[in-house]
């Protein structure tokens, strides 16, 4: 099973037909439901999507089955098959960040499967700068946060929609990054957030580090990082101490 689609598997030489049914693409849990009709020993194999990042779950007739589900794999499911036999499927949607290939700091928001699009008339790229916002633990839903519509979230003023909407309306499915000063929740260091060779920002590099348990895990990344920057000249030893002592200052939710 790779795409998680209404859809029906005629399958005559196993004497089996595999219904599928789900709310794609507007139901946030990611729920579909495999019914089976007629009898037959087979793997069931289901796809883990890549955008998976956690909660993904298999229930065979009610039950749930311990699956090792990590994103981009397949989990797989060995039994006699009967006529009735119902798999349950989860695959909740969680918000992330794609950045494009050519240029790190051009980025696209994504719910779940499904991209999301910054609606707005203006002509040149609109600007987001979230990092100052970040909880430890990475969850983008405590920065880009929903309206109360149906998969509709706002970030700095600005509304965020599914792209399958069709309507009139001018949207962006790209926004530029906007970080200039490296900082942690409230606290700021005055240092300019410069990118590497690769594009990326320190607080590119930082935050890919995470999600993080505690402070203490960000105060490693941190200084990890700049022990890297100052190597190569990027950083003095001075700012690596102001950017830890930051860190190890912020408060930042969990």
């Amino acid at each position: 099973m790779n795409l998680y689609l209404p859809s029906t598997l005629d399958w005559p030489e196993r004497g089996l037909t595999i219904t599928q049914s789900t709310g794609y693409p507007t139901d946030p849990a990611g729920t579909s439901t495999l019914t089976i009709t007629g009898d037959a020993d087979l793997d069931l194999r289901l796809r883990v999507p890549y955008w998976v990042e956690r909660g993904f779950t298999v229930r065979v007739n009610g039950v749930r089955q311990q699956v090792a589900a990590a994103p981009g794999t397949y989990v797989s499911l060995s039994r006699r098959w009967r006529t009735g036999d119902r798999v349950e499927i989860a695959a909740p949607f969680t918000l992330r960040i794609e950045r494009a290939l050519d240029d790190p700091a051009i980025q696209a928001v994504a719910y779940g499967p499904v991209p999301l699009v910054i609606r707005s008339s203006a002509t040149g790229y609109q600007n987001l700068t979230l990092y100052r916002d970040y909880p430890l633990s990475r969850d983008l839903s405590q920065v880009i946060r929903p309206t109360g519509e149906p998969m509709t979230f706002t970030a700095n003023g600005l509304t965020l929609v599914p792209f399958y909407i069709n309507t009139t309306e001018s949207y962006h499915m790209y926004f530029r990054r906007a970080e200039p000063e490296i900082v942690f929740g409230a606290v700021g260091t005055g240092i300019e957030n410069r990118t590497d060779a690769a594009g990326l920002t320190f607080l590119d590099e930082v935050w890919d580090r995470g999600p993080f348990h505690n402070r203490g895990g960000l105060v490693r990344a941190v200084t990890e990082v700049a022990d890297a920057r100052v190597a190569t000249g990027d950083l003095t030893l001075r700012q690596r101490q102001v950017l830890i002592e930051a860190a190890a200052r912020a408060q930042l939710p969990s």
